[in-house]
């Protein structure tokens, strides 16, 4: 039985569901929420900043993490809708350039702000709750990481990490076709002898 892909091209985004993926997000997310945290203490003049940082470090970034997990299932299920308005102004702006439509950015941004949103939420009800020395620093460090450690990610064009000439038509082309391995392993070894030679 023949192996297939359906599916050549794939948003950034979509690498948050594979677990091989997450060997270089968990560490990366782990710097950043402890450069947030370290950073937004500092400016709140904050005394004792290791005792709050080891008692909710882990939290934070198990918390950003599921946020960011939870924004990538909305994307993945908003990318399998069935009408063709939907599949124009969502589901192929989201996989593929969510800067192409209004609406398909618009959604983005929702579910951007719905994963900082939740971040926010898990922070401030859960992490910070006994942790925070005061209600407003609670509060202020909860709104620092749910801005700056949202899920970006989400709004970076899959066509920028491909061939920067495909277009919406090329990439039904492909995503309609179904791929051997063969034929993938044929492709790649052939991209890479150009790149050599």
């Amino acid at each position: 039985m023949k192996d297939k892909l359906y599916n050549v091209y794939f948003p950034i985004w979509l690498l948050i569901i594979f677990p091989a993926a997450w060997l270089i997000a968990l560490p990366v997310n782990f710097a950043l929420d402890s450069a947030v945290l370290w950073i937004a203490m500092a400016a709140l003049h904050l005394t004792d900043k290791g005792k709050l940082y080891r008692r909710t470090i882990l939290w934070i970034w198990l918390f950003g993490f599921l946020a960011d997990l939870l924004g990538g299932a909305l994307l993945l299920w908003a990318s399998t809708g069935t009408s063709a308005w939907w599949y124009e102004n969502i589901a192929l702006p989201i996989s593929l350039n969510p800067f192409s439509s209004i609406c398909g950015f618009i959604f983005v941004l929702l579910v951007t702000i719905f994963s900082g949103a939740l971040i926010y939420v898990f922070n401030y009800f859960i992490t910070f709750r006994r942790a925070a020395p005061s209600p407003r620093v609670r509060r202020i460090l909860s709104l620092v990481l749910a801005i700056v450690t949202a899920p970006y990610l989400f709004f970076v064009p899959t066509k920028a990490l491909y061939n920067n000439n495909v277009s919406a038509y090329q990439y039904d082309q492909v995503c309609e076709k179904e791929f051997s391995l063969d034929e993938i392993t044929q492709l790649l070894s052939s991209h890479a002898l150009k790149e050599d030679g």
